[in-house]
């Protein structure tokens, strides 16, 4: 039986959202489909399926990300769904455990993909902000005001999300320093 839960995670909070799906997954709910904010779920047997997210380098049906998708199914890795190039995957649990980042290199790869998806967002926010901002102040436009400051308020929350994977990325450039 399929059941919908509505829960939000921010971009920087990607590792938790993993954790929250496979919790689920052990109490036998089996991600199958994906919105903005909302889950899917079918019943599986409990701990059936280990899950996994990634920010793709392509969008997942494209050509490149169809071949991705291609590789990691043959590895016994299933796609489940997307929301932009964010990409929800299973693998069965008996088949081992699923770690699509077991390295620093590509765990450092996959932080730095999301921050320059973000850095964009945050730039066309500043500048959209600017905008909106100094036409309200020539022209007494209430609504252009109010634009200017959800564009500033949403460039905040972004730059605050670069800053914390930044400070993820830093720490796992000084453990790599400490490894090699």
């Amino acid at each position: 039986m399929k059941q919908k839960f509505h829960k939000w995670f921010w971009v920087w909070e990607f590792e938790k959202e993993i954790r929250w799906i496979n919790e689920m997954a052990a109490k036998g709910f089996g991600l199958c489909h994906v919105g903005i904010a909302t889950y899917w779920f079918d019943d599986i047997e409990p701990g059936e399926y280990t899950y996994h997210l990634e920010l793709a380098e392509n969008q997942p049906m494209s050509e490149k990300g169809q071949e991705y998708l291609d590789f990691l199914n043959e590895c016994g890795v299933e796609y489940v769904g997307s929301f932009l190039r964010w990409t929800y995957l299973r693998k069965k649990a008996a088949d081992g455990p699923f770690e699509l980042h077991a390295d620093l290199d590509s765990k450092l790869a996959h932080l730095k993909r999301i921050v320059l998806l973000l850095l964009p967002v945050m730039f066309l926010n500043i500048w959209s902000s600017y905008l909106n901002i100094h036409h309200a102040l020539r022209h007494s436009s209430d609504g252009n005001l109010f634009v200017g400051m959800m564009n500033l308020w949403c460039s905040a929350m972004v730059g605050y999300a670069v800053v914390r994977i930044g400070i993820q990325i830093r720490r796992l450039k000084k453990e790599r320093q400490l490894h090699e």
